[in-house]
């Protein structure tokens, strides 16, 4: 019974060949990239869940238009509010990045991570300039004051936006 078990355990690591083959038994590992993909792939799955969760510390609002012109000056603003006390969070870093398309689907990012700017009670504005028709998805971090940069992941959400 140890014997097939050493055999399982032995085929992602080896060729086929080598493990079962009549040539010698060489300790070569496959490539890499089936491991790395697989590791990758656990890591985006897990990065896609955390992301879709709802945020922990903050309640976000979109309070603008979410449509929006192309090949000019556009802005969204949205609304951070403790999310204990429904009171509206000022101080806080707020982190944006675009994505062309539906959220960790294209991973087509248009740019830069970038903050947003605090206008005061609460409200920030997120300022860019799209240059094609079609679905883009704000990815918005709130970094609450006085939390750590780690929150950010915690405290993140999408807001989709159409421009035409």
């Amino acid at each position: 019974m140890k014997i097939y078990l050493i055999a399982l355990v032995a085929l992602p690591f080896f060729p086929l060949g080598q493990v079962f083959g009549s040539g010698a038994f060489l300790a070569e590992p496959v490539s890499l990239n089936v491991i790395q993909y697989q590791m990758m792939g656990g890591m985006i799955q897990k990065m896609c869940s955390m992301m879709s969760e709802i945020p922990d510390d903050v309640i976000v609002k979109v309070i603008s238009p979410q449509v929006v012109g192309i090949e000019k000056d556009a802005h969204i603003t949205i609304m951070v509010l403790d999310k204990k006390t429904a009171e509206p969070l000022v101080n806080s870093r707020v982190i944006v990045g675009i994505e062309r398309g539906a959220p960790m689907t294209s991973m087509d990012m248009i740019g830069t991570m970038f903050l947003a700017e605090e206008l005061g009670n609460g409200e920030y504005q997120i300022d860019f300039i799209l240059d094609e028709n079609g679905y883009y998805t704000l990815h918005t971090h709130v970094i609450p004051e006085g939390k750590s940069m780690h929150s950010m992941m915690r405290n993140h959400l999408d807001i989709g936006l159409i421009a035409k």
